[in-house]
């Protein structure tokens, strides 16, 4: 595999075991009475999990475990202080919101893969 190809990396199986392992998320708050909030912690954890997986080679810079930690630090306030209704939204509604996320999980990711490969080829001091 080349290492820009990442086509490979999120398959049907491996997005399945990410939506089974979130879902815990999604049933913690259902039994505190909050399934609105969720839902949208099932998504959040979703897309942070698979943009974590598309850049799984990068686990051994810290950098890549930084990045993750900040922006699951970012994703717990729009769980907790959005106003999130009960309304039952299909998946057409939140598959779009789910996929800029992932879109800007991916750039954030593919930013620290770029910084590791320019401080890679600058060699040490």
């Amino acid at each position: 595999m080349a290492p820009n190809d990442r086509s490979d990396k999120l398959t049907k199986g491996s997005a399945l075991i990410v939506a089974l392992c979130s879902s815990s998320l999604f049933l913690i708050f259902v039994c505190f009475g909050e399934p609105a909030r969720g839902r949208a912690a099932w998504v959040a954890a979703g897309t942070i999990s698979g943009a974590m997986m598309v850049f799984w080679d990068l686990r051994k810079f810290i950098s890549f475990w930084v990045t993750a930690v900040a922006l699951i630090l970012l994703h717990i306030p729009v769980v907790f202080l959005i106003p999130w209704t009960n309304r039952n939204y299909p998946g057409v509604v939140i598959l779009p919101i789910a996929l800029a996320d992932f879109g800007i999980l991916y750039g954030c990711f593919k930013l620290v893969e770029k910084a590791e490969k320019s401080m890679a080829h600058e060699g040490p001091p």
